[in-house]
């Protein structure tokens, strides 16, 4: 049985219908009682106290195995009680000389269990229609259904996403492989690509800055051992040292590489600032678009 899972309004709105496959079987349980009589003489009748399995179980059959014989199964209750409260059947079986008999009681069970849509898979759902337990239509039910919960979730996911700034999906190859599940329309795939594009950008700024950094820490490193040579140099008292001459030369230079890298780093975090905002407002119009989205499965479900 198809059967269709209860939601609150508002989630029923937004996800969909939502289904529970009821799968029910009948359980034949079985339970054999073996006697022999070895003696030249016929037994006594033997009685024989049967307990059901469970309160769900009910006997459908009682024989003895040998010959095929039904044997009556009467039901052991208290004066008054009603059947559903019976726990014993008693059986009576004659037993002859040298003879030997299997009482065979069976009783049926009904089991069921509850497979989600979303457990269940196509295979078992296949199985179930060639066995005429399921249609294609109950098939199909399951499949829309599945098809609006990943499809809802994922918009959920990539708000959140540009709620928090980070990007999704991860690259283009993951935003095609999200359209071709129609997750995403043209257009919020066109507003994806861009974020992609933005996001790449921002992470070569980021490689840019920290490579000025390490250009102004190795000036730095290169003006400290510059000032100690010509410290020491200036302590031995030789005035018009070429070396002194030299190392002055070179702290200049090193200061036109410091003024060079600190403009470059100066530029690049501007630039950075502005692909900050364009990512902003990027993501500000992904977000809106996917509540859009959300909000217009709200609206297209039927009551």
């Amino acid at each position: 049985e198809l059967n269709e899972v209860e939601k609150s309004t508002a989630t029923r709105k937004l996800e969909g219908q939502s289904y529970v496959v009821s799968v029910k079987r009948n359980k034949v349980l079985t339970t054999k009682y073996s006697f022999v009589n070895l003696s030249e003489r016929d037994m006594p009748r033997l009685q024989i106290n049967h307990l059901r399995h469970s309160k769900k179980s009910k006997i459908i059959k009682c024989f003895e195995a040998n010959s095929n014989k039904p044997i009556n199964a009467d039901p052991i209750k208290p004066k008054g009680a009603h059947d559903d409260l019976v726990s014993a059947y008693r059986l009576w079986v004659p037993l002859g000389a040298k003879s030997s008999i299997v009482v065979q009681v069976e009783e049926i069970q009904e089991e069921s269990n509850d497979q989600s849509q979303a457990s269940i898979g196509n295979v078992t759902i296949d199985k179930y229609i060639e066995k005429g337990l399921m249609t294609i239509d109950d098939k199909a039910k399951i499949t829309k259904s599945l098809e609006r919960q990943k499809t809802v979730a994922f918009l959920q996911s990539v708000a959140d996403s540009g709620r928090h700034g980070h990007l999704f999906p991860k690259d283009a190859a993951d935003a095609e492989q999200i359209q071709a599940k129609n997750w995403l329309n043209d257009t919020e795939l066109q507003l994806v690509m861009k974020l992609l594009n933005l996001q790449t950008k921002v992470s070569n700024s980021e490689f840019q800055i920290s490579e000025e950094e390490r250009i102004q820490n190795s000036v730095e490193k290169s003006q400290t051992r510059l000032r100690a040579n010509i410290k020491a140099l200036s302590a031995d008292g030789i005035k018009d040292n070429p070396l002194i001459t030299k190392y002055i030369a070179a702290m200049g230079q090193e200061e036109d590489k410091l003024a060079t890298s600190t403009a470059n780093e100066t530029n690049l975090r501007n630039e950075r600032k502005a692909l900050d905002k364009q990512l902003a407002e990027l993501n500000k119009e992904l977000k809106t678009l996917l509540a859009n989205r959300l909000q217009k499965f709200e609206i297209e479900l039927k009551p």
